[in-house]
């Protein structure tokens, strides 16, 4: 999955950590059948992992659970809102999107979520008017 843009009406995730650093019903539930994880290396080094979610309206969502990130030690997630730098956003190209600080969703990073948590906020995401 990756390297591909969302097309209309689908939201693209991508795993870049073992599912068992991604152990979570609801966010496993998000990734389709064959997709193959692999990590990336700023976030081997802090034991973690990272999952990326793309969304038509131009926005998506960074979601992780590492050493560095807040309510991981309580087995937490983080999510952040990003939003498409050029066209749409690219899971497999992070030049196509960065952190977004600026929604009604927040204007931070929002830590110590569980899994319903963050599916909660992947749908808002999805819901907020297109990024410009």
């Amino acid at each position: 999955m990756a390297g591909r843009a969302a097309t209309d009406g689908e939201a693209i995730a991508v795993s870049m950590a073992p599912l068992e650093a991604m152990d979570d019903p609801v966010l496993n539930d998000a990734v389709g059948a064959g997709d193959e994880p692999t990590r990336t290396a700023d976030m081997v080094k802090h034991g973690g992992g990272q999952r990326l979610y793309a969304f038509q309206n131009g926005y998506g969502a960074s979601v992780i659970r590492s050493s560095i990130s807040y309510g991981a030690k309580e087995n937490k997630w983080e999510l952040a809102v990003i939003a498409a730098t050029r066209g749409v956003i690219d899971v497999g190209d992070s030049s196509t999107w960065s952190l977004c600080y600026d929604t009604p969703i927040t204007n931070d990073v929002i830590g110590w979520l569980s899994g319903a948590d963050v599916d909660a906020l992947l749908a808002k995401i999805e819901a907020l008017q297109a990024a410009s």
